[in-house]
């Protein structure tokens, strides 16, 4: 591997890397060089293996969110290897099989930081299309190389198909954590689960292993079957009224994973009182929805959202799923094939996550 050195604030060692990248907003990703931090005392280089492929990557290439850094090099839901280690690094070990999510690096003293929520961090190092602390750029999981603090590297329980753990990362946590957190962990709660996509599946399949009583809400007849089959008691069309209507004042919480235009007055009509709907599914930047103020007021509802999870509830996570043999249903391709997968996923033509097999792909790039 060749060892470069950059002009920083001083010379810091870069590694070289290579990935399928945005070369600049809405462009198809194509094959791409480029240079990646080194780690320092406290970090890991990371050999991304595989990396799932999740909405907000498109939204991030096409600028829907905020202005991207390019050349982006997209992907936060890593499975790799450590294959260095800085000198102060005690979690993990060379040869480790360790997990990356959405963030990289944080300050580690700021109150969010401290309380042990770091993804409300200020100033914390998004996986790609974000910075270092010393300015470098940040490339994610669709290249080769990942460097990471050893604070968010993730144990990832050996009996879990590597692959298919990817998507854990961010679609499993980010439903997982606020099903905790509401205490939708219950047997018997009654809960609704809005979208059969890369999130709302793990919502089913957690919600299913915690025993609750679980409905699948969706405007596709054709995901009727894939709902049964993962355990869900309910089907319910989100455009049929008497489907809606039977279900009215049911379900004691929902899990929104929709990030399209719904009507979210009619949700809330599902919920008992005292009912939490958590939203999850994430927009492009400023499209809206709109509810009245006593859809919540008749019935004390609340409406909460899920930003992914912390490293401490996401290693939960992991555990469980290790515990309960639960991993997301994907479908496996190469890195030549993602500007593909990015369609077919738009199109909601995905069962029901794309993983990259970035390892075996390099003789594409």
């Amino acid at each position: 591997l060749n060892i470069i050195f950059v002009e920083q604030k001083f010379k810091m060692a870069v590694y070289e890397s290579k990935a399928y990248a945005a070369l600049g907003p809405s462009q198809d990703l194509v094959p791409h060089k480029y240079e990646i931090k080194s780690y320092e005392p406290n970090e890991a280089k990371i050999k991304v293996l595989y990396c799932g492929i999740c909405h907000s990557d498109v939204h991030q290439v096409k600028n829907e969110w905020f202005p991207g850094i390019f050349p982006m090099v997209p992907g936060h839901e890593i499975i790799g290897i450590v294959e260095e280690i800085g000198e102060n690094v005690t979690k993990v070990k060379v040869g480790d099989c360790v997990g990356i999510g959405c963030i990289v690096d944080s300050c580690m003293s700021c109150n969010a930081c401290k309380d042990g929520y770091e993804q409300f961090c200020g100033s914390l190092s998004l996986t790609y299309n974000g910075r270092y602390k010393n300015g470098m750029n940040t490339y994610g999981g669709y290249g080769t190389y990942v460097t990471c603090n050893e604070h968010f590297l993730l144990k990832i329980p050996e009996n879990l198909d590597k692959a298919a753990a990817a998507p854990l990362l961010c679609a499993g946590v980010t439903v997982y954590s606020p099903m905790i957190r509401n205490k939708m962990n219950r047997p018997g709660f009654k809960l609704a689960v809005v979208g059969l996509g890369g999130l709302g599946h793990m919502a089913v399949k957690f919600g299913v292993s915690f025993g609750c009583e679980v409905a699948v809400i969706t405007r596709s007849e054709s995901k009727k079957e894939y709902a049964l089959a993962m355990g869900a008691k309910h089907f319910i069309k989100f455009d049929d009224p008497e489907a809606l209507e039977k279900f009215s004042g049911y379900f004691d919480g929902i899990i929104d994973t929709v990030s399209g235009k719904r009507s979210v007055e009619n949700l809330l009509k599902l919920l008992s009182y005292h009912g939490v709907m958590a939203c999850v599914g994430a927009p492009p930047a400023g499209e809206t929805s709109e509810f009245n103020s006593f859809s919540v007021i008749f019935g004390e509802k609340t409406i909460t959202g899920g930003n992914i999870g912390n490293i401490e509830i996401t290693q939960q996570m992991l555990n469980y799923c290790g515990e309960h043999n639960i991993t997301s249903t994907i479908e496996l391709i190469k890195l030549n094939q993602v500007n593909e997968a990015y369609e077919k996923m738009l199109k909601s033509d995905v069962k029901f996550r794309f993983v990259i097999d970035v390892a075996n792909s390099q003789d594409q790039v």
